[in-house]
C-alpha cells in the first residue's frame, strides 16, 4: 500500500525548495543557539528523578542488574542507552548531558520529518520551534535532562513509529512500537494507538483484509523487539518483579496512584469543561489573530478582505463550548475552575500548550465521523488550491496534501488515523495538566505538529487571503515565544548556582545550591569512595552517580508507597542494619561480616502531593527510625524542620554516619 504521491508542480520547484530548507534549518539553528546559551546546565536536577535513570544506568556496568538488583520504575530502554554512552565516553555527568541534547536534536528532527508529511517549510519551522519550546521548559520534564530517559527515548520511538505510518509501512513501525515498550508504559499505548487509528485508515483504504494484513505486521515486528529483551529480565529477576513491582508497580499505584494522577486527568465534569473552555479560548485566538491577518494583508494589497474561516462557525462554535464548559463546571461543583485554570495558563504564558489536548481529542471525533460516513480523510483537502501548496507540502515525492480535490479521495487515510489516533491518546494522558510542568512536556509533539496542520489547512483552503501561510509559522512562534518566556523568565531566571560535584557540574536556584554544595563538600571530608554503600533518602537517587557510590538497598527511591505496608518498612530496615534481604551487590564476600553503610543523606521533602507529610511521620517510619537510633548527625544544610512547597527538589539535607 503506497502513499499517494503529489501532483508535480513545475519544474522550478526543488530548487525554491531547497533554498527554503536552507533558510529554515539556519533560522531554527540560531533558535536552538539562543536555547542553550539562555538553559546552559539548567536542564532539570540530577539530585532527582533522573538521578535514578543515572545511577542505575552506570551501575549496570558494574553489573547491577535493573529490576533485580536495583528497582527501576520504566522500561530498560532509556537506561540502556545511558549505560552504552557510559560505556564508551565514561559514567559522567557531561556525558548523560550529552545523550540528552542528542536525544533532543532527533525529536526536533523526527518532528520535521513527521510534520513535512503535511506542511511546507516555513509552517514545519513553526511546529519544530515549539517542540523544542517545550523541550527546554526549565523543570524536571524537559528533553535534556529529563525526569526520565525512559520518555525521551519513548517519544523518539513514538515519533518514528508515526514517520513510519505515515508511508504506510506497518512492519517498520512495528519496530518502534516494540521499542515504545521498552520505554515508559504510556508510550506503548501510544504506540498502539497510532497502529489502530492507522489499520482503520488502512481498512478505509484497502477494505478489511488489507487492515488485518498490515496490522499483522506491526504486530509481529513488534513482538519481535519487545519479548527477547522482556524475557531476558523476565528471567534474570522474575516475570512478577519485573512487571508488577518494577514497570507497572502495582502496590505502589494502589498506594498513592489515584492521588498523584487525579490532577493529570481526573475524568470530572469541571475540568471537562475546563478543557473544552481552553479548546475555545484558543481557536478565539487563533482565529482573530489570522482575521486581523488577513485585513492587513488585504488593506496593503487593495484586495477585498478573505477572512481564514466563517466567522459564524468558528467564533459561534467556540462560544457554545464555552458556555457548554462553564455548565459542566456548574453542574460538578467548581464553577470558577475553567476561569481560574485559563487565567493562570495566561499568566503563566503556557496558554499555547494547556489547550492542545482539545485539539487532539476534537480532531479524534471529527475523524471518527468522517470514517463512519466514508468521507476523506479529515487531512486531506477538498480544495484546488495553487500549484506551491504541493510543491512545498511534498516530502520524497510524497504528500498527503496536494493541490488536488480530494473529496471522494480515499488515499491518506493511513497517514492521517495514525497521527490522529496518537495525538488523542498522547492529550487524553495528561489533559488537565497539559503543560511543562508535568509529564505533558512527552506528550506534546504529534500533538503540535495536528496543531499546526489544522492551522495551515485554515489558510491553504483560501489562496487569495495574501501572505495566510508566512501566518502560520508567525502563530507558531509566538507560540514559542511564550513557552520559552515561561521557562526563562518565570524559572531559569532563579537558576544562578553551579553545584559542583565530584562527577560533573549544573546549576540550580541559589537557595538550594548553596546548600547542594556545601552537602557534597560534606560528602568529600567524609571520604566518599566510588562504589561505596550509602543511604540517600527518599528521592534524591543523584547522590549516588554524582558521588560515585551505589545504593546500599534495592530501593534507590523511597516515595511514599515504595515501603507500600508496615512489613515492606520494617524488613528495609532490617536490611539496612543486619543485611537480611540486601541485593547481592551489597551481600558480604565468603568469610567477611555484614557492615551497615556508613553514610546515609536525608532529604527534606513534602509529600502532600501524594496525600502524605512526610519522611518519618507517615513515611518510611522504620527505615528512618533505624537511622536515627544508629547513626549519628554529622551535617545538616538548610532547613530541614520546615516542609518546603510540593516538588521542590534538594533544599536541605541531613547527613548520618553510622556510628
Amino acid at each position: 500500500m503506497a502513499a499517494t504521491p503529489a501532483p508535480a508542480a513545475d519544474g522550478a520547484a526543488a530548487p525554491s525548495r531547497s533554498r527554503a530548507d536552507l533558510v529554515s534549518w539556519a533560522i531554527l539553528l540560531l533558535y536552538v543557539a539562543v536555547l542553550l546559551l539562555l538553559s546552559w546546565k539548567r536542564w532539570g536536577n540530577p539530585l532527582g528523578d533522573v538521578g535514578l535513570d543515572l545511577t542505575v544506568a552506570s551501575g549496570w556496568l558494574d553489573g547491577v542488574l535493573p529490576y533485580r538488583d536495583v528497582r527501576y520504575w520504566y522500561g530498560p530502554l532509556g537506561i540502556g542507552v545511558l549505560a552504552t554512552a557510559f560505556a564508551v565516553l565514561g559514567s559522567h555527568l557531561w556525558v548523560a548531558m550529552l545523550v540528552g541534547l542528542a536525544q533532543t536534536a532527533l525529536i526536533a528532527e523526527l518532528t520535521r520529518r513527521l510534520a513535512r508529511r503535511w506542511l511546507p517549510v516555513p509552517a514545519t519551522l513553526g511546529v519544530v520551534a515549539v517542540v523544542l519550546s517545550i523541550g527546554f521548559s526549565g523543570t524536571l520534564s524537559n528533553f535534556t535532562m529529563p525526569h526520565t530517559f525512559a520518555a525521551t527515548t519513548g517519544l523518539i520511538a513514538l515519533l518514528f513509529a508515526l514517520l513510519a505510518l505515515s508511508h504506510e509501512r506497518f512492519a517498520l513501525a512495528g519496530l518502534a512500537v516494540g521499542a515504545t515498550a521498552l520505554s515508559r508504559p504510556e508510550f506503548f499505548a501510544f504506540g498502539v494507538a497510532a497502529v489502530g487509528g492507522a489499520a482503520f485508515g488502512a481498512w478505509r483504504q484497502g477494505g478489511f483484509a488489507a487492515a488485518l494484513r498490515e496490522s499483522a505486521k506491526a504486530v509481529g515486528t513488534t513482538l519481535l523487539v519487545a519479548v527477547p529483551v522482556l524475557g531476558f529480565f523476565a528471567i534474570e529477576a522474575g516475570a512478577y518483579r519485573v512487571f508488577f513491582e518494577n514497570i507497572f508497580p502495582l502496590e505502589f499505584l494502589r498506594t498513592v496512584g489515584a492521588t498523584f494522577e487525579h490532577d493529570q486527568h481526573p475524568f470530572d465534569l469541571p475540568s471537562v469543561g475546563t478543557l473544552l473552555v481552553r479548546g475555545a479560548v484558543l481557536a478565539i485566538a487563533v482565529w482573530v489573530f489570522m482575521a486581523a491577518w488577513s485585513i492587513v494583508a488585504a488593506h496593503r494589497a487593495e484586495e477585498r478582505v478573505v477572512l481564514p474561516g466563517s466567522p459564524v462557525r468558528i467564533l459561534g462554535g467556540a462560544v457554545v463550548a464555552i458556555v457548554v464548559g462553564m455548565g459542566l463546571a456548574v453542574l460538578g461543583g467548581d464553577a470558577g475552575q475553567p476561569v481560574s485554570l485559563v487565567k493562570s495558563d495566561a499568566t503563566r504564558f503556557i496558554f499555547a500548550m494547556t489547550a492542545l489536548p482539545a485539539v487532539g481529542l476534537g480532531m479524534l471525533l471529527v475523524a471518527a465521523r468522517a470514517w463512519l460516513r466514508k468521507d476523506a480523510s479529515p487531512l486531506a483537502t477538498d480544495y484546488a488550491g495553487p500549484a506551491d501548496v504541493a510543491a512545498d507540502g511534498a516530502v520524497d515525492g510524497d504528500a498527503v496534501i496536494s493541490n488536488a480535490p480530494r473529496a471522494a479521495d480515499s488515499s491518506g487515510w493511513v497517514a492521517a488515523g495514525a497521527l490522529i489516533a496518537a495525538a488523542a491518546a498522547c492529550s487524553l494522558r495528561s489533559y488537565a495538566q497539559f503543560s511543562t510542568d508535568v509529564y505533558g512536556t512527552y506528550y506534546a509533539a504529534p500533538v503540535v505538529v495536528l496543531a499546526g496542520i489544522l492551522l495551515y489547512r485554515l489558510v491553504a483552503a483560501r489562496p487569495s487571503i495574501q501572505g495566510g501561510r508566512l501566518a502560520v509559522p508567525v502563530v507558531f512562534a509566538l507560540a514559542a515565544a511564550t513557552l520559552s518566556a515561561h521557562a526563562y523568565l518565570g524559572l531559569y531566571r532563579d537558576f544562578s548556582k553551579e553545584v559542583t560535584t565530584p562527577n560533573g557540574s549544573f546549576i540550580a536556584d541559589a537557595a538550594a545550591g548553596d546548600n547542594m554544595n556545601a552537602a557534597f563538600r560534606r560528602l568529600a571530608e567524609l571520604g566518599v569512595q566510588p562504589g561505596e554503600r550509602i543511604v540517600a533518602m527518599p528521592q534524591e537517587p543523584g547522590f549516588y552517580f554524582l558521588t560515585g557510590a551505589r545504593p546500599a538497598l534495592y530501593d534507590s527511591t523511597f516515595l511514599p508507597g515504595v515501603l507500600a505496608t508496615r512489613e515492606d518498612d520494617e524488613a528495609a530496615a532490617d536490611a539496612l542494619l543486619t543485611g537480611e534481604g540486601v541485593p547481592r551487590q551489597a551481600r558480604p564476600v565468603d568469610g567477611e561480616t555484614y557492615v551497615p553503610p556508613r553514610l546515609v543523606i536525608e532529604t527534606n521533602w513534602n509529600f502532600a502531593l501524594w496525600g502524605f507529610d512526610r519522611q518519618g511521620v507517615d513515611v518510611n517510619r522504620a527505615l528512618h527510625r533505624a537511622v536515627v537510633d544508629n547513626y549519628d548527625v554529622v551535617g545538616r544544610f538548610g532547613d530541614t524542620q520546615t516542609l518546603p512547597p510540593k516538588l521542590s527538589l534538594g533544599r536541605a539535607f541531613t547527613i548520618y554516619e553510622l556510628r
